[in-house]
């Protein structure tokens, strides 16, 4: 069966994702391992990464611009600069239970269409799992969801993480409404290479 892996998306208006491509060009010289663009590494916010047998990404497509058409825009507002331990550098929002319903209803509407498959790159991720990460990931094909996510864009990944990174950063307000899902091929490092479709909210 062929499949592919795929990200599902909250994308950012025009303006705050040019403010993050800005500030990911600042990591350049800090052995950067990607920097976001409008080609092939677009700014973004995960919901859902999943691997799909490619012959069930017509329904999800159906299924993606249903929940959009359903679900009204809400507000996602910029909590603070983060460096996670594995040398990510985001942008994290205040987790709000409009935001987390939306993560809910697209994985356990499309969660099916996965048919139980995993992504190859979580195979070698099992081992530094804990055990609620290793239980989403046996359910639902992804371990970082739900109580186990924050919503973020993030700015790139190091080679190494380091903990001067945002010095000299200037501080940007990332603060908006969310009026837009997408469904993207999924690259490196969690980053999003190819759109596949987006949709509007409702309103």
């Amino acid at each position: 069966m062929k499949s592919a892996s795929f990200n599902i998306v909250i994308l950012p208006p025009d303006e705050i994702a040019q403010k993050a491509i800005s500030i990911s060009k600042l990591f350049q010289n800090k052995k950067a391992l990607f920097t976001l663009n409008d080609k092939n590494h677009f700014a973004h916010i995960t919901l859902y990464m999943v691997e799909l047998p490619l012959k069930n990404v017509p329904e999800v497509i159906t299924e993606l611009k249903k929940i959009a058409s359903e679900t009204r825009s809400l507000e996602l507002t910029k909590d603070k600069y983060r460096q996670s331990f594995r040398g990510y550098l985001d942008v994290g929002f205040k987790k709000t239970h409009e935001v987390s319903a939306l993560q809910k209803t697209i994985i356990e509407k499309i969660n099916p269409f996965r048919e139980g498959l995993l992504k190859p790159s979580d195979q070698g991720m099992m081992s530094g799992m804990d055990k609620a990460e290793l239980n989403n990931l046996k359910n639902y094909g992804s371990g970082f969801i739900f109580d186990q996510w924050t919503p973020h864009i993030t700015f790139t990944k190091l080679e190494d993480t380091d903990k001067t990174a945002f010095e000299n950063i200037k501080e940007e307000d990332f603060s908006f409404t969310v009026d837009k899902i997408g469904l993207f091929y999924l690259g490196d490092y969690g980053t999003c290479r190819e759109k596949v479709a987006q949709f509007d909210l409702k309103d």
